[in-house]
């Protein structure tokens, strides 16, 4: 199953899967330049993993991969006095370690009860 999972993010794949129910939905790769795509979803959330030209993202979706939010601007919401100042340049490692430390808080954003809230926020400062 985690076969076609790139080795790099294999074990947080497995980790989400076993402990919070996740499925893989998308797995796309390229031997050649080390680029992938990968896409879990889970009754909580959707989340996608993209290594692209050395560049790592971390996104989540609350309305099945329609809308993507980066994970930075979660962190921004969930924290509005953290420092911008190299807010871009987590790699996997940092993003999905929030991901799996704030797994309740991200839940809290995306709840009925907070959702409003949370795309004012979104549009506010982010112009999604």
């Amino acid at each position: 199953m985690l076969d076609n999972i790139p080795q790099k993010i294999r074990q947080d794949v497995e980790y989400f899967i076993k402990e919070k129910g996740f499925e893989v939905k998308e797995v796309q790769t390229s031997e050649s330049f080390g680029n992938f795509y990968v896409v879990l979803t889970s009754d909580d959330f959707w989340m996608s993993l993209i290594s692209d030209r050395s560049q790592e993202f971390v996104n989540l979706s609350n309305d099945q991969g329609n809308k993507w939010i980066f994970i930075e601007h979660i962190r921004i919401i969930l924290n509005p006095n953290i420092s911008r100042v190299n807010l871009y340049i987590y790699r996997f490692e940092e993003s999905i370690n929030f991901v799996k430390e704030n797994y309740s808080a991200i839940l809290n954003l995306f709840s009925n009860e907070n959702i409003t809230e949370t795309k004012r926020l979104l549009k506010k400062w982010f112009n999604y």
